[in-house]
């Protein structure tokens, strides 16, 4: 419970940490900028069978799993059954916001609400990253960019790349 703290989480920031074979249950995370169950930012980082569960809130980039995930990091098998509450913007499922990384064999069920900026049900926003063979199924509502999988995608240099993925929220 750190509603004025950025980078909030189990791991406030991970930077070229690796974090495997984790289950989180009944979380409840309050945070700034950059709050996740997990992990608050990811850097450069591996996240791989991963499950979470329980609540978190922040006022952006707020994940089921992680806030933020930039910079080479890797989800891989990253599993959220979470509620999603982002006042600000950028709420995703699973990530706040990826930015050049990828995630694979990623899902969220938890529903996702956000105000403002943009919200998911995988991924808040994505930038130039790659998702691969993940899925949602929690309901969305945001006041700007809602979308069942990805709230808003942009690249100024290399659009993101989606697979294989789908919503059914």
């Amino acid at each position: 419970d750190r509603p004025s703290e950025w980078d909030t989480g189990l791991f406030g920031v991970l930077r070229g940490g690796t974090v495997r074979l984790l289950r989180v249950e009944n979380a409840s995370v309050k945070g700034a900028d950059s709050t996740g169950i997990v992990a608050g930012s990811c850097r450069d980082s591996t996240l791989s069978h991963i499950s979470t569960s329980g609540s978190v809130s922040g006022r952006w980039q707020c994940g089921g799993v992680v806030g933020l995930a930039e910079t080479n990091t890797v989800m891989e098998r990253c599993d959220s059954g979470a509620a999603v509450m982002a006042v600000w913007g950028d709420g995703g499922g699973v990530a706040g916001a990826v930015d050049y990384s990828q995630m694979k064999l990623c899902s969220a069920t938890g529903d996702v609400s956000g105000h403002t900026a943009s919200a998911g049900g995988l991924v808040g926003a994505i930038e130039s990253s790659d998702l691969e063979s993940c899925f949602a199924m929690g309901d969305v509502q945001c006041d700007y960019s809602a979308g069942g999988l990805v709230g808003n995608g942009w690249s100024y240099d290399m659009p993101p790349l989606i697979r294989n993925s789908y919503a059914c929220g």
